[in-house]
């Protein structure tokens, strides 16, 4: 989801695994969020990636 092992480790440590599975749930991967933006000719998403 675009998020680091490391930070992945710090959110086990205060958060339970349904919580957990809750915010990765209602997530979506920014990359492809982007994509999904440029496709459409949304403006104001950069083209740098």
């Amino acid at each position: 989801m675009g998020v680091d092992d490391s930070d992945i480790d710090k959110m086990e440590a205060v958060n339970s695994n349904s919580q957990l599975y809750r915010q990765f749930g209602n997530s979506i991967v920014v990359d492809v969020m982007c994509a999904m933006f440029r496709n459409l000719n949304i403006k104001g998403v950069r083209k740098d990636g």
